[in-house]
């Protein structure tokens, strides 16, 4: 994914890239609202990662987020 300007908050390095959560079925956000339902409203979810320090952070859905909440 391409480079951004966004700062890592744990050490402050700008030497941070964009990527997606994934393991073998990727992990998905399940609103609390929709857990035992047969069909639930899920969403896949990118974060950035410092290439420094290791953190991950600024997690987001990559679906629209409000198809969530309706």
């Amino acid at each position: 994914m391409e480079e951004n300007n966004l700062v890592c908050p744990v050490c402050g390095s700008s030497n941070v890239f964009d990527g997606k959560l994934s393991s073998t079925g990727g992990f998905v956000f399940i609103p609390e609202e929709e857990k035992g339902k047969f069909l639930q409203r899920s969403s896949f979810m990118t974060a950035s990662a410092c290439r420094d320090c290791g953190a991950v952070f600024g997690l987001r859905l990559t679906d629209h987020p409000n198809k969530l909440t309706k």
